[in-house]
């Protein structure tokens, strides 16, 4: 008796195209008529009474994807992608580089990666072009940095330095490339504080933290006001005297000056008999000097 062989679908079966499969339809038995305009379906039929195998091939569509100098698409080329499913594609710029644009079907798109086709009904094309990437300008370390002449090094950590502008503070620009952006630039004048304070009964001018540009020059008034005398004018905690003025010279470091001042007493002091003085003090006077007038002679200074 012949041997019953059953029908054996081939290597196209499952197998997405974009046209009517013609070859490897079966592995066993006789191919029948294939069917349908994608997906197509056919028979390997079976011989000798073998069975039947039912076999078949899905529509696929293609995706062309394709892309510039400097970077690439993946996958690329023809890709076929069977109908109904989805295909992704990354898109990788080269160091120093960045998308310029992405095109969909001739259609510009967001430059996202990876893009991926959706539901894929039709042909479809992708491509990719790259473009040097932006450099943005930065400040460099001399950004910020109090000194006494024009900044000339560390300007800029990228971009191009424009040139330095100004006597302090100094200005300038860090320029992007690429259509970066632009960074402003600054260094201050390098200065130093002189703290000036007066205690009751008189001013100093100028007062309070006094900034001064390094090695420039620094003069204060001092004042009493009506009643008071200067009493001591003290610089970075050494007594200066009773001084009305002070001029710090080529300031190169912080200081400090103050004043105080005390109460001017004048009046008459009743003399009655030697030795013994009557006299009311202003408050806030702890001692006085007294000189007689007339008859009497000087009296050492007494506390109160």
């Amino acid at each position: 008796a012949l041997a019953v062989i059953g029908g054996v679908c081939g290597s196209a079966n499952g197998v997405a195209v974009t046209s009517t499969p013609t070859t490897n339809l079966c592995s066993i038995g006789t191919t029948s008529t294939v069917l349908g305009t994608g997906p197509w379906t056919w028979s390997c039929n079976g011989i000798n009474g073998g069975a039947n195998a039912s076999c078949s091939a899905p529509l696929a569509f293609t995706i062309t994807a394709s892309a510039g100098a400097n970077g690439s698409i993946s996958p690329s080329g023809s890709v076929l992608v069977t109908q109904a499913a989805s295909q992704a594609f990354t898109i990788t710029p080269n160091s120093g580089y960045v998308v310029s644009s992405l095109l969909v079907d001739s259609v510009s798109q967001a430059t996202t990666t990876p893009y991926t086709f959706t539901n894929v009904q039709a042909n479809h094309t992708i491509s990719v072009s790259f473009v040097v990437a932006p450099v943005n300008g930065v400040c460099g370390s001399a950004n910020g940095v109090a000194t006494t002449t024009a900044p000339t090094t560390n300007l800029c950590t990228t971009g191009t330095a424009s040139a330095v502008a100004g006597a302090g503070p100094w200005t300038w620009t860090c320029n992007g490339a690429n259509g970066g952006t632009n960074a402003s630039c600054s260094a201050p004048f390098l200065t130093y504080a002189i703290t000036a304070s007066a205690g009751a009964g008189g001013s100093i001018s100028p007062s309070g933290a006094v900034s001064v540009n390094s090695g420039a020059n620094q003069s204060f008034t001092i004042s009493a006001n009506a009643g008071y005398a200067i009493s001591s004018v003290t610089v970075n905690g050494v007594s200066q005297g009773a001084i009305t003025s002070y001029t710090f010279t080529n300031v190169q470091t912080t200081h400090t000056i103050s004043a105080s001042f005390s109460v001017v007493v004048t009046g008459q002091v009743a003399y009655t008999t030697p030795g013994t003085y009557s006299w009311t003090a202003p408050a806030g006077v702890t001692s006085v000097s007294v000189v007689a007038v007339g008859n009497g002679s000087a009296g050492s200074g007494g506390g109160l």
